[in-house]
């Protein structure tokens, strides 16, 4: 039985409004009270204690944690505190996945119901067959119109980054120079060769044996930047990390996380989002996507050429969508992969909390 034969057995793709769409903003939990406060009145208190202190510098709040953790309820609840107090926010979405057109339901990107007249940029800007890198994601924001704005001092807008990419993130705040060292083509050649035959995970251990403290920060499947810190490391004897300089805030920076540190609460809250992705067709976005992407942009489409292919929730679906696993297992391996990202962006995001200058 092929693909199409299996599609029969799904009713016709449509958009489809989320549970999460139609839930609050912000989890229960958040709301929970503490100290006389609920968890958004916290929130909402640092918020404007941060507006009000005095700044050399131009003021941006990231709101950041692993995935599953509330951050776009969150992000959506700071721009309706900051509208009310007389700014104008915009949203930056730090995702290296919700860049791409038609990844809705997968990536977790916020529904057009849940926007309304709230400005987002980063959102859907490119096909996902095209490959798009931190430099491409900074200078992208950098040149849009409401940044320019900002950034010339135009009074009350004020940028909202969210977002689990900690390295889109990271480019956008901090002073840091890139490395330099120019891409070593046959190499790059050898280690996706290598990457092929013996699977990510082999590739990202090669790269912990020489580079830990940069392998830590990654997760197997971003293969590009393990084989760009592979690189570094191999022409220069330095660590990609290292290369790239202690980095430093360019803009006096609030960081708020709805993550508690309550690590199987979050494993439970992934794992309850993952059935509530294929219950509001997850498979169906995939099929549209393959059916839906031009034979010209579909010539050569694999793992290696489209990054797209290579996304948590995506890949295993597509393994799923060519009987090469059940759905049960699909799902299974869906929340795993998950919860393994998940621990790595925690790792990551441990150093904001150190950085808060406010």
């Amino acid at each position: 039985m092929n693909r199409e034969t299996k599609k029969t057995q799904i009713s016709k793709w449509e958009p489809v409004v989320s549970e999460f769409a139609r839930t609050p903003w912000i989890s229960e939990e958040m709301n929970s009270i503490e100290n006389g406060e609920t968890g958004i009145q916290a929130y909402r208190k640092r918020v404007k204690e941060f507006m009000s202190i005095p700044s050399d510098k131009e003021k941006v709040i990231v709101v950041y944690g692993p995935t599953a953790c509330w951050k776009t309820g969150l992000s959506l609840d700071i721009w309706t505190e900051l509208r009310e107090s007389g700014f104008s926010p915009f949203i930056i979405s730090a995702d290296s996945r919700q860049i791409y057109k038609w990844m809705d339901i997968g990536t977790g990107k916020v529904k057009k119901e849940e926007m309304r007249w709230i400005p987002h940029l980063m959102l859907d800007i490119i096909e996902p067959t095209e490959k798009f890198s931190v430099v491409d994601f900074r200078e992208r924001v950098e040149n849009s119109e409401l940044w320019k704005r900002w950034k010339s001092g135009e009074e009350k807008l004020i940028p909202i980054i969210c977002g689990w990419t900690g390295l889109y993130v990271d480019s956008i705040i901090f002073e840091r120079s890139y490395p330099t060292i120019p891409a070593d083509w046959e190499l790059r050649r050898e280690l996706e060769e290598f990457r092929i035959q013996n699977g990510n995970e082999a590739l990202w251990k090669k790269l912990y044996e020489i580079d830990p403290s940069y392998a830590k920060t990654l997760h197997p499947n971003d293969r590009h930047y393990i084989i760009r810190g592979i690189e570094v490391y191999t022409k220069s004897g330095r660590s990609k990390m290292e290369i790239q300089d202690t980095p430093t805030l360019k803009y006096s920076t609030l960081f708020l996380t709805p993550y508690d540190s309550n690590r199987e609460k979050l494993y439970e809250k992934i794992n309850t989002r993952i059935e509530e992705m294929f219950e509001i067709w997850l498979v169906k976005e995939v099929e549209y996507i393959l059916d839906n992407l031009s034979r010209e942009l579909l010539h050569g489409c694999n793992k290696t050429h489209c990054p797209w292919l290579a996304t948590i929730g995506y890949a295993e679906v597509v393994e799923y969508i060519e009987w090469k696993i059940s759905l049960d297992e699909c799902k299974s391996l869906v929340q795993q992969h998950n919860r393994n990202y998940a621990k790595r962006q925690i790792t990551w995001n441990k150093k904001y909390g150190s950085s808060n200058n406010c």
